[in-house]
């Protein structure tokens, strides 16, 4: 009886344990690049898209761990990345990243072109606006196309999903969906070469980063979600 017992409780241990613990995409499940920075810039999907790192500095992520997420002074500190840039490109698509970020100021997290030309890519930002978030794109002829907007914490890990199923795209917050935008007209960049976590001219990026995720596809809210939660990260 007391065996039984004990069989009984096991079971329901390792229930639990299964119930609270998200389920994130598979590996190989469209995933084009991913970037854990546990120690390096290193491309984990097995594509080969290694960044390079100029001056980031690896400091704890977002559950202590030591050396697990890069920081980047806003001076001098990016991360470079040899691929195209996921939205450049036809088709749908994600983007992940986590984010904690120091001030509130106009600075370029992500920069989708080798230079600074300001046309023909597409620009993932902060600005003085309260504390805003924002993401917008330049045609080749430079018309400017606003995605969105949305307000974030400052000095807190936030994490954010950007997604685009045919001309729509959505924006996620912690792993919920805040707006979605239909581009209308999409004259979409042409630029293909380097893109850059940090670097842009005048507008450098202070605050940290860690575990950036690119899909070839548009992931499920359920998907987003689990992302989200990886880790057991804000389970309730």
């Amino acid at each position: 009886m007391k065996f039984f017992s004990f069989l009984v409780v096991l079971s329901f241990i390792f229930w639990a344990c299964e119930k609270n613990e998200s389920t994130a995409p598979e590996q190989g499940d469209g995933l084009s690049a991913y970037y854990p920075f546990n120690g390096n810039a290193k491309d984990e999907s097995g594509n080969g898209n290694d960044g390079v790192v100029n001056g980031a500095v690896l400091v704890k992520d977002r559950f202590g761990n030591d050396s697990s997420a890069f920081y980047l002074n806003g001076i001098a500190d990016y991360i470079e990345f040899p691929q195209t840039f996921i939205f450049h490109e036809e088709g749908d698509g994600s983007f992940f990243f986590w984010i904690n970020h120091d001030s509130v100021g106009h600075e370029s997290i992500f920069w989708t072109r080798g230079d600074d030309t300001d046309k023909n890519r597409f620009n993932i930002y902060t600005t003085y606006e309260n504390k805003l978030f924002g993401v917008d794109y330049r045609s080749p002829s430079g018309e400017r196309h606003k995605i969105f907007g949305v307000d974030t914490e400052l000095n807190t890990w936030v994490f954010i999903g950007i997604t685009r199923s045919g001309n729509t795209y959505s924006l996620y917050v912690n792993g919920t969906k805040i707006s979605d935008f239909t581009d209308s007209n999409p004259d979409l960049p042409t630029y293909t070469g380097k893109w850059f976590c940090g670097k842009r001219h005048n507008f450098m990026y202070n605050g940290a980063v860690d575990d950036i995720r690119i899909y070839n596809r548009a992931l499920t809210e359920q998907e987003i979600n689990n992302l989200y939660h990886e880790g057991n990260w804000d389970e309730s």
